[in-house]
């Protein structure tokens, strides 16, 4: 039995079939309104794709548009684009939309290429033509995933700041938050008196008030933190709690943040009604 194929969960978009019929030689400055269109709306998308910004995708597509002797407006956004074209008498509107993006400059340079010399070479082939020439531009890989440009980002962004600079910040921030914890009445951290053990992690209890509850009150004066088990049972269930609340702490919080969290885990107890 041979196994069902699993089907894209979005429409590929056909574009030789926007071509006009019979029109294999006649230029796409003489085509419909439609072909050209499709020329335009293909070329936008794919400057799109390469992770380019929405400037240079108007440009190229006003440049194409002038080209062929019609205007073109467009809206685009991060993924997507829905644009209009008219010659004075007809108008063809489309939305498209990626699947993903991701930087791509050995295409982004071929599209670029293509812009240029549309106007003294591009204008003069038919649309199949262009729809064929973009077919094989659109076959070009990026050099890279998105996945490893954006992990490639992330190293240069801590690179730049540095480890030893995060580690200092972070464990400042961690002694200031747990010093203030531990000095609130009926509020217990839990895990190692060493700030340095903590990683930045704060996880703590407050006597007779449900971790939610401590959570949302939090939430309310603008400090955000997590509550329940943290996918951590066992550890809790060690350490003989039910659930907790967790602060978490990184180099660029501040100490105005930490003494925040501190006065509004002091005041917790008193607005659930349980006294200081």
């Amino acid at each position: 039995m041979q196994p069902e194929m699993i089907r894209k969960n979005h429409m590929d978009v056909e574009w030789h079939e926007y071509t006009d019929e019979n029109g294999q030689n006649t230029p796409v400055i003489n085509a419909s309104i439609t072909e050209k269109a499709s020329i335009i709306g293909r070329v936008g998308i794919m400057f799109l794709s390469c992770g380019t910004g929405a400037w240079r995708v108007r440009s190229s597509m006003n440049a194409l548009a002038e080209a062929m002797g019609i205007t073109c407006t467009a809206d685009i956004g991060l993924m997507s684009i829905e644009y209009t074209c008219f010659d004075g008498e007809n108008g063809f509107t489309q939305s498209l939309c990626l699947t993903n993006t991701g930087v791509n400059t050995s295409k982004l340079n071929r599209l670029e290429h293509f812009i240029r010399n549309f106007e003294t070479e591009g204008k003069n082939m038919s649309g199949e033509e262009l729809h064929s020439y973009l077919d094989e531009i659109e076959r070009i890989h990026g050099l890279y995933s998105p996945a490893a440009l954006g992990l490639a980002a992330a190293i240069d962004y801590i690179d730049k700041i540095g480890f030893e600079t995060m580690q200092e910040s972070e464990l400042t921030l961690t002694k200031r938050a747990l010093e203030g914890l531990k000095a609130i009445p009926k509020v217990h951290v839990l895990g190692s008196e060493l700030a340095e053990e903590h990683t930045g992690i704060l996880t703590f209890t407050i006597e007779d008030v449900h971790p939610h509850d401590v959570s949302a009150v939090l939430e309310s004066d603008g400090v955000a933190v997590r509550a329940g088990h943290h996918c951590a049972q066992p550890l809790l269930e060690y350490l003989g709690v039910r659930s907790a609340t967790r602060a978490s702490l990184m180099f660029y919080n501040t100490e105005e943040e930490v003494d925040a969290l501190v006065k509004s885990v002091a005041g917790v107890r008193r607005r659930m009604g349980y006294g200081e």
